[in-house]
C-alpha cells in the first residue's frame, strides 16, 4: 500500500514502520510523484480550501488536518483528522470518515497500530472542544485577576494531571487556532463564547 504524508518531519514520526506500507514524505502536494492509494494531508487547516481540490485529483481517499472544517466544506473522498500540535502523538487519534472509504481506513490504521475512534463530523471534534474550552475558562480566570498564567498553570498540571496547563496549550497549539474554533462554536452554543483577552490577544487591533 502507498502513503504519502505531506506534514512537517514531526508528525510523520506518529505513522508507524509496517510491512505492507510503502511511506512517502513530502512538504508540499506537487512533490508526489507516483499515485499514492491515500494521502495525507496534515498541513495547517488554512492551507485547506484549494489543497483539497488539487488532492481529489488522485482519486484516492485523502485524509486532512481539519479540525474546525467539517464534511459538508470538503470534497468528496476527503475525511478529516485532529492533527493539531500535540493531538496526533496521542495514543487515541480522533476521525471523521467519510462512511464510503470507512471499511478500506480502518484497514490502514491497523496497519499503523493505531487506536483510533470514529466521531461525529462537529467543528472540534471532541478533544479539541475540551481543551479549547479549558483554555478559555483560564483566559476568563486571568483577565478577572484570579491569578497569573504561569500559577494557573502549575495549579491545573498539579490539580488534574495534565501534561500543560491551559496557557502553555494554548502556546503550543496556537492561539490563532482556539479563538476561532471557539468562534465557530459560540455561533450556536453561547458558552464557547471566547474570552476578550483572549480575543485581543490574537487580534491586539481589535
Amino acid at each position: 500500500m502507498r502513503v504519502a504524508v505531506i506534514a512537517d518531519q514531526e508528525l510523520v514520526k506518529c505513522f508507524n514502520d509496517c510491512s505492507g506500507v510503502q511511506l512517502t514524505h513530502h512538504h508540499a502536494i506537487n512533490e508526489i510523484d507516483a499515485r499514492p492509494d491515500v494521502i495525507f494531508y496534515l498541513l495547517d487547516e488554512e492551507t485547506l480550501p484549494g489543497g483539497t481540490k488539487t488532492l481529489t485529483a488522485f482519486d484516492c481517499p485523502v485524509i486532512v488536518n481539519a479540525v474546525c472544517t467539517t464534511l459538508d466544506a470538503l470534497p468528496e473522498r476527503v475525511s478529516r483528522i485532529n492533527a493539531w500540535p500535540g493531538f496526533l502523538q496521542r495514543p487515541l487519534k480522533e476521525v471523521v470518515i467519510r462512511e464510503a472509504d470507512k471499511w478500506f481506513l480502518t484497514e490502514l490504521f491497523a496497519l499503523f497500530n493505531w487506536q483510533y475512534r470514529f466521531v461525529e463530523d462537529t467543528p472540534g471534534m471532541i478533544t479539541a472542544r475540551i481543551v479549547a474550552m479549558i483554555i478559555n475558562e483560564a483566559w476568563f480566570a486571568y483577565e478577572d485577576g484570579v491569578s497569573t498564567k504561569e500559577a494557573i498553570d502549575l495549579a491545573m498540571k498539579l490539580g488534574t494531571n495534565y501534561p500543560y496547563g491551559p496557557f502553555e496549550w494554548g502556546s503550543k497549539i496556537g492561539l490563532k487556532k482556539i479563538a476561532s474554533l471557539l468562534t465557530q462554536l459560540s455561533e450556536t452554543e453561547p458558552r464557547f463564547t471566547p474570552a476578550p483577552l483572549l480575543i485581543k490577544s490574537v487580534n491586539p487591533w481589535r
